[in-house]
């Protein structure tokens, strides 16, 4: 949010400095991102005399008169002439465009004493015209050259109020910065009537003899948000009912299709407008924050914007097919014509403006179509003032890939209750800038109940510490806008004289609860109540523009914010808590995973529907950031692929990575890990032949995990069909004791794009893991191995981990089962399949015997005989 400090100071009396406001909005929790300001050494000056540069022919070697003496500047602007009054740079000066220092210099051979300057130069808007500062004869030479100094401010998704300048002072004034000066007044002369849309109400207002001083833009009668407020409400209260959709005597008519997606929206005609170039001080207000000035009427919409934060938007009435406006929700998707000149694709969902022949003339909140743009030879408008759904807004200006300051603001929210007061402000300039004749606003607007929370300043004492005394919070609360009224409980007791019938108050499980429509009621196990101060309760009634207060957290903030966070004292612990140093289980894995040589990404937790498989059980998004983040995702692994494919095109050889995070669908989210290698094993060198990690270096990374995890049962990896992202014929999944917890493999060479990437995913919630460390032991006694070789038919060979798991069965005393060997070839004139694989035994206690060996060798042949039809081929 950008704004003047002279803009500010129609808004709030202060004697506070530039430097002092930044610090008030610092401490009330508002980051100021700039304060520009062009400081000091900057004097009208008047160009005496022009000549030629001797050296050179695009320069200037002009006298310039600064008041007291005549200086000689080199310049190179076009536009440089003897007689002109411009802004010199005295030496010394320090130019805010680039922070560079004037100095005295010689250019070309000629002395030079400062310098001549541009807007650009300055930092000030229409720097693209080129050319120095021609200044008017209205200033007078010797005096300083200064400019409002602008300050911009970081505005939070919540604080849409704080996006207008009068919001801003506001917010100072509840601080104790200065005293808030009123908005403009209302005059609403003649009928007022209303129509009713469910909870809805119509009404209309005659607008007559507002008179603004344009100078310093702030009425000699002000009347301040409450008071306006009341104003409306006190005229719509004894109102003549009628149907909202039932054409009477209004001026135009508009119909609201969805109460939902426009809560309100007021409308004002002016016939007989005379539109024309904007005066100096509106140009030079809209262009100073950054919006390019068009015309009077527009300029004046974005100067009500800025000023009080409600977006609006102007219609050339005459462009208006049968002077009728429909605001619906689009059931199909259509294309905007918009007023910068750019076509855009409107989404189904979006919440449109279309006249009588159904022509689009607006997207609500975002933009309008070129259509029913007012030009100069504009006549007839009509002024619009409406409050749209927030979410709609924000969903429908990321599908059309568009941000303006309108949108910005709708989307975070803004008064309802102020639409007439903006029509009034700007029917005021427009009549006081291009003349017209004013008639009546037409409103529509469903309003909802009114909510408020109930708050206990001993919640704030527990949740912040500090004692704040009752006055002091209802007084800020009333300086931001809030309603207070005490309230009293006096049929509880405190629990010192509950303590006599053993019933602590403050252990009671009746906590907080919200009624029906939103409201946030109070009892004594939230207050904690102990004494009888604690009895005090305030229902706080948040202000119209405060839509984010919703809990007594929220208050206590607004309380604390105001009063100071430099209030917060450092308090010791009034009890020692242990410090334990426990390692979880996702730790554990970075940290082997880590040592391995992978690097952990962390990715968004939504993709784009298109990198999903058409069968899986995708969680949709109802307000995406955009169409490429419109699903959760269902496996990390297109994330990782994405880091990877972007690594390899920036000349990255080797990659390692891994994430651990949350998986999605319409039925559940998972914990997962997920890995990708690519790349060579090691760096070229002479030594050794390059070599392409695969499916085995993916699985010594898995077995090295779960090995390091403890597991308590024995894993195995089996040949399956596995997820739509990995290779067919190339994925194995991972089981421990016969569970299947995760899936390796190569990725499907139609995202691998003729790459050999290797990937992997286990499901985290499925290993119970003991996280305490092991201490290795070493063995007393020998460990024996022994050889063992079978042959299979072909057409009967066995998962190698059915044997393996089969074998850990026969006795504890087989340790290890590896297999090392793999041949298919003739045995006795047929072709067979041999697997070669070793044992490891070992014994605790003592060391085995022959006979123990024996036997133990004569279980495993029998074994893989009896159950796999193994013929034994070599036992050593």
């Amino acid at each position: 949010m950008k704004f003047t400090f002279g803009w500010l100071l129609e808004h709030l009396d202060t004697t506070l400095s530039l430097e002092q406001v930044v610090e008030a909005l610092i401490s009330l929790g508002f980051e100021v991102e700039n304060c520009h300001s062009i400081g000091r050494g900057f004097i009208v000056a008047q160009v005496t005399e022009c000549n030629k540069h001797p050296g050179a022919d695009r320069l200037t070697l002009c006298k310039v008169f600064d008041g007291t003496q005549e200086l000689q500047i080199v310049c190179g602007a076009p536009n440089v002439r003897g007689g002109l009054k411009v802004v010199l740079a005295q030496v010394g000066a320090v130019l805010p465009c680039n922070m560079m220092k004037i100095k005295k210099s010689k250019i070309r051979g000629c002395e030079s004493l400062g310098m001549l300057c541009s807007l650009e130069e300055l930092g000030l808007p229409g720097g693209d015209k080129g050319g120095i500062i021609e200044l008017s004869d209205d200033y007078r030479v010797g005096d300083a050259f200064t400019v409002d100094p602008l300050i911009e401010i970081a505005v939070t998704p919540n604080r849409g109020d704080m996006l207008s300048v009068y919001g801003v002072a506001r917010e100072l004034a509840a601080g104790g910065y200065g005293v808030l000066i009123g908005t403009y007044k209302p005059s609403f002369d003649g009928l007022y009537t209303e129509r009713n849309h469910e909870s809805g109400w119509h009404d209309s207002c005659e607008v007559e003899n507002i008179t603004p001083n344009h100078g310093s833009n702030v009425l000699s009668s002000p009347l301040t948000d409450s008071q306006g407020s009341a104003v409306v409400d006190e005229l719509a209260s004894n109102l003549l009912k009628k149907d909202a959709n039932v054409e009477d005597d209004a001026n135009i008519l508009f119909n609201i299709c969805d109460s939902t997606a426009c809560r309100k929206f007021s409308g004002l005609v002016i016939r007989n407008v005379k539109n024309c170039v904007s005066p100096d001080w509106l140009r030079n207000k809209v262009e100073r924050v950054g919006v390019k000035s068009i015309s009077a009427l527009v300029d004046i919409a974005n100067y009500v914007m800025f000023s009080y934060g409600l977006p609006l938007h102007i219609y050339d009435l005459d462009k208006i097919a049968g002077e009728t406006l429909q605001v619906s929700v689009s059931d199909e998707e259509s294309y905007l014509a918009a007023l910068n000149d750019k076509e855009y694709r409107v989404p189904p969902g979006s919440i449109i403006i279309r006249d009588r022949d159904m022509q689009l003339q607006a997207v609500a909140g975002i933009i309008g179509s070129k259509l029913g743009a007012c030009t100069l030879s504009t006549r007839n408008i009509f002024i619009e003032a409406a409050v749209f759904n927030p979410v709609m807004v924000a969903s429908t200006k990321r599908a059309m890939k568009i941000n303006t300051e309108s949108a910005y603001r709708f989307e975070r929210g803004v008064d309802p209750y102020f639409t007439e007061k903006a029509l009034v402000l700007a029917a005021q300039l427009i009549s006081d800038v291009c003349a017209g004749e004013k008639e009546k606003i037409e409103s529509f607007f469903t309003k909802d109940e009114s909510k408020f929370i109930d708050f206990s300043l001993s919640f704030f004492s527990k949740l912040t510490g500090i004692e704040l005394d009752s006055s002091k919070a209802i007084q800020i609360l009333k300086g931001l806008g809030f309603e207070v009224h005490e309230m009293r409980m006096p049929h509880y007791r405190t629990c010192s004289e509950s303590h006599s019938d053993n019933t602590n108050v403050g252990n009671r499980k009746n906590l907080a609860t919200e009624d029906s429509i939103g409201n946030t009621h109070v009892s004594t196990a939230e207050v904690g109540v102990s004494s009888k101060k604690d009895l005090q309760i305030f229902r706080v009634v948040p202000p119209s523009w405060r839509s984010d207060v919703i809990t007594q957290a929220c208050i206590a903030e607004e309380l604390l914010r105001v009063y100071g966070y430099a209030q917060l004292r450092s308090t010791p612990l009034k009890s020692k808590i242990p410090v334990i140093f426990e390692t979880s289980k996702e730790d554990r894995i970075r940290e082997l995973l880590l040592n391995r040589g992978f690097s952990e990404v962390v990715t968004w937790p939504f993709i784009s529907e298109k990198k999903c498989s058409a069968n899986e059980n995708i969680l949709r998004i109802k307000n995406p950031l955009g169409a490429e983040f419109n699903v959760m995702r269902p496996s990390i692994i297109p994330n990782l692929v994405e880091v990877a494919q972007r690594n390899i095109k920036n000349g990255l050889h080797v990659i390692k990575i891994f994430e651990i995070g949350k998986i999605y669908s319409t039925i559940c989210e998972k914990k997962m890990l997920a890995g990708l290698i690519y790349g060579d094993s090691f760096p070229r060198n002479m030594h050794e032949k390059a070599h392409k990690m695969d499916f085995f270096d993916a699985k010594a990374d898995v077995e090295a995990l779960l090995t390091s995890l403890d597991l308590g049962g024995r894993y195995s990896f089996e040949k399956c069909d596995g997820p739509s992202l990995y290779h067919p014929g190339k994925v194995s999944n991972v089981k421990i004791e016969g569970k299947e917890v995760g899936f390796i493999g190569e990725l499907h060479p139609r995202v691998a794009s003729n790459r050999q990437i290797t990937i992997f995913e286990l499901f985290l919630d499925k290993l119970a893991c003991n996280l305490k460390l092991k201490e290795n032991t070493f063995g007393k006694f020998p460990i024996v191995e022994r050889d063992f070789s079978f042959v299979f038919d072909l057409d009967k060979v066995p998962l190698w981990g059915d044997i393996e798991r089969g074998l850990y069965l026969i006795s504890d005393f087989i340790k290890n089962v590896t297999l090392f060997d793999k041949y298919e070839g003739d045995f006795k004139g047929k072709r067979m399949l041999s697997l070669a694989f070793f044992v490891s035994m070992e014994n605790q206690t003592h060391g085995l015997s022959q006979e123990e060996i024996k036997s133990l060798s004569d279980q495993i042949i029998c074994f893989v005989q009896g159950k796999f039809s193994g013929t034994l081929r070599l036992s050593c």
